[in-house]
C-alpha cells in the first residue's frame, strides 16, 4: 500500500493551519453554548477554555 503524500509540504504551515482551525472550532463551540445562555457539555469544555 502506498503512503499518501502530505497535504502541506512545509511542517510549519501545517502546524499554523492546525492551530488556526482549532481556534476557529473552539470559538464556534463557545458560540454554540456559552453565548446562547447554555452550559458547555463536559466533553467539550477542554476546547472552550475562555
Amino acid at each position: 500500500m502506498a503512503v499518501p503524500k502530505p497535504l502541506f509540504k512545509d511542517k510549519n504551515v501545517a502546524v499554523a493551519v492546525g492551530v488556526a482551525l482549532f481556534l476557529g472550532g473552539s470559538f464556534c463551540l463557545y458560540d454554540a453554548w456559552e453565548r446562547r445562555g447554555g452550559k458547555t457539555p463536559l466533553v467539550a469544555r477542554w476546547a472552550t477554555w475562555w
